[in-house]
């Protein structure tokens, strides 16, 4: 091991991902044998090499392919595997338009714990 100025680098044998991307996350899942993966409830119908993640709902993908499907409580993407880096812009178009998606979670970790936000408006009297 060498050591720089507080840096340390440690060399090591394994392999590597570099999950940057939805399509590197699915690959981390085993697929079926029509090359769909999934993590929750899901449901694929005459659907090839799609990736379905759903936190909460049951989703289905029915006679479609090459997507990427993800269900959060936060948002709901649908994206071709093909353009899956340009999420990025979703975000762009969120922050240009001040929406608070690109804060803010519904559900906050904070030291003690989490709360989930079900619904937001202004203060009443």
């Amino acid at each position: 091991m060498e050591r720089h100025d507080n840096v340390a680098v440690v060399g090591a044998t394994f392999d590597w991902n570099d999950i940057g991307s939805w399509n590197a996350l699915g690959d981390l899942t085993p697929a079926d044998e029509r090359g769909n993966r999934s993590v929750g409830e899901t449901i694929t119908v005459d659907s090839e090499n799609c990736f379905l993640q759903s936190d909460s709902r049951v989703v289905a993908a029915v006679g479609v392919k090459n997507l990427i499907v993800v269900d959060t409580p936060d948002a709901l993407l649908v994206a071709d595997k093909a353009a899956a880096q340009d999420v990025k812009k979703v975000y762009a178009e969120l922050k240009l338009a001040n929406h608070t998606a690109y804060q803010l979670h519904k559900t906050v970790n904070r030291p003690w714990g989490t709360y989930t936000a079900l619904e937001e408006g202004p203060a009443s009297n």
